[in-house]
């Protein structure tokens, strides 16, 4: 039986790997699916991180294990650059190198979590696993909206070249979302000479959080291409922008759509565990302490389970590299007691 399960190691996944003691991480099982470092690396390697290589290393720097490794990967960038999130991740991959040597690493995928009085039970294709507690580092899918029309991913609206397999300059194109990745694939679809585009946003202007300076979090690339935007540099790539809540508008769009691409956001992947019983529950995710309603020894970090962060008298889900760690070090105390 294991001390530890990290279900997932991207990077919330290393983070909290990094945070444990090295005697623990002795005793630590790794299930990872797919490579070291998530989707990040495997999807969306042509996004640049919306924090400077600065505030990176400062985070990154907060790990103990970390705290002299050199930062090869990031080397090329000045501190004032935002470097593309595949080579973030990948300077994390080498900080771990060691972690995940001593832990026991296995490329499966949990297909059940079980939850009984003594351990859990971590279920995959070939085998079970027992571990006395779960660290949930999951990451999280986009979320979309249940319409009736041809849809891009995510991921492939982000990484330009690929979009532009896709989509033509005379397609009409919708986008929700006018966040981080939102402004970002009107980037691309305005490099790719697309004219007919139109952005969805809820709040009552948008960009707001592409351009909010909120902890952290800069967004340098995504105010950037607000600000063009707004100021109408594009001209007649300039994207139409409608709010969500103007129905009329949107229906007549919708209407003559060719394709729509979702930036609204993410959702945990792993939301279910079985009790003892047979029973099905959902994991319900305590924000504040990082842990989960009604289970014990189980706590989840990462997209999937942010902590928050409180902006202009609201909170909103820390989905950033320092907002990581900061909860799994408030976490640690208890995870280790």
């Amino acid at each position: 039986m294991y001390a530890f399960a990290i279900v997932g190691f991207g990077p919330a996944g290393m983070l909290a790997l990094a945070s444990l003691p090295a005697d623990v991480v002795a005793n630590t099982l790794i299930l990872e699916p797919h490579c070291a470092g998530g989707a990040l690396v495997s999807q969306y390697g042509s996004v640049r991180a919306n924090i400077t290589k600065a505030v990176i290393v400062a985070a990154f720097r907060k790990i103990a294990r970390w705290s002299s490794t050199p930062m090869t990967h990031l080397e090329d960038y000045a501190d004032t650059v935002c470097p593309p999130l595949c080579m973030a991740v990948k300077q994390m991959c080498v900080c771990s190198a060691n972690d995940m040597r001593r832990a026991s690493y296995f490329p499966q995928c949990m297909t059940k979590l079980e939850y009984t009085a003594d351990c859990w039970k971590l279920h995959t294709p070939t085998r079970i696993f027992e571990a006395k507690k779960v660290i949930m580092c999951t990451g999280a899918a986009p979320k979309s909206l249940d319409l009736p029309h041809m849809q891009i991913p995510l991921h492939i609206a982000l990484a330009k070249e690929q979009l532009g397999m896709q989509v033509r300059p005379t397609d009409k194109v919708v986008v929700f979302g006018t966040s981080h990745s939102g402004t970002l694939i009107l980037k691309n679809l305005k490099d790719l000479g697309c004219s007919q585009v139109v952005a969805v946003h809820r709040n009552v202007s948008p960009f707001i959080f592409a351009r909010d300076g909120h902890s952290e979090g800069i967004k340098q690339e995504s105010a950037i291409i607000a600000d063009e935007i707004i100021a109408g540099a594009w001209g007649v790539n300039k994207p139409r922008l409608i709010n969500a809540s103007n129905f009329d508008d949107l229906y007549r769009v919708l209407a003559q759509t060719d394709y729509v691409i979702y930036a609204t956001g993410f959702e945990p992947h792993d939301k279910r565990f079985v009790r003892a019983s047979g029973e099905e529950c959902a994991l319900k995710h305590n924000p504040e302490t990082s842990t989960f309603d009604g289970v014990t020894n189980i706590w989840g970090f990462g997209i999937g389970y942010p902590a928050l962060y409180e902006s202009g008298g609201n909170k909103y889900p820390d989905i950033g590299f320092a907002g990581f760690i900061d909860a799994i070090q408030k976490a640690l105390p208890v995870m280790l007691a």
